[in-house]
């Protein structure tokens, strides 16, 4: 074997290693962005079922403070009819 095929032959070797190395760190880089998506997409799913709960939340203290100010002017009459 020549020492130009064997110079060629440890080129091929230190490229193909690079490249098995870049392949490698893509791979890694992939699995990484994957797990971020997945991780993003969680979140929104967390904030959305949050502000559902507070939109039902709003309502609730909205109809709950509706019935105490009804309760509250009904009172406040009947307390004038008795004070007449």
């Amino acid at each position: 074997m020549s020492i130009f095929t064997q110079k060629a032959e440890q080129k091929l070797l230190e490229i193909n290693t690079a490249r098995n190395e870049s392949m490698d760190a893509l791979k890694s880089h992939r699995e990484e962005f994957g797990s971020l998506r997945t991780k993003i997409h969680e979140s929104m799913n967390k904030i959305k079922e949050y502000e559902q709960l507070k939109k039902q939340k709003e309502a609730e203290y909205k109809k709950i403070s509706s019935s105490m100010n009804e309760g509250k002017v009904k009172l406040e009459s009947e307390l004038a009819q008795l004070k007449r």
